[in-house]
């Protein structure tokens, strides 16, 4: 891996230089064996019509008293987004519950 001008390296540094290349392989084929890349852009794509939805009620908000009417098909579209939508853990839940001051998890 390593070409030095003074001939061989000492064994630390191809024991090293091994279990390093051991290590980075094995972290990615778990990282593409697991989905990262795809599940956190599952989950982009979840906040963005989230949000795209509390848009269309804060709008709402704007003009005249909304009816039953008017927010049925939000209601619905929220229950198909989260049908269809990953779920955050619960692991996530539980951490954000257990913080009062929730500003850090503006960042």
């Amino acid at each position: 891996m390593f070409v030095t001008l003074q001939g061989q390296p000492e064994l630390w540094v191809k024991v090293g230089t091994g279990l390093l290349s051991v290590v980075s392989a094995v972290l990615a084929v778990l990282a593409t064996n697991m989905g990262l890349q795809d599940r956190a852009e599952r989950h982009r794509i979840a906040g963005a019509r989230y949000n795209a939805v509390g848009r269309q009620l804060e709008q709402m908000t704007m003009g005249p008293a909304a009816t039953l009417a008017d927010l049925t098909p939000i209601r619905e579209r929220l229950d198909a987004l989260s049908a269809e939508m990953p779920h955050i853990p619960k692991t996530v839940h539980k951490e954000m519950a257990s913080h009062e001051d929730l500003s850090r998890w503006d960042k």
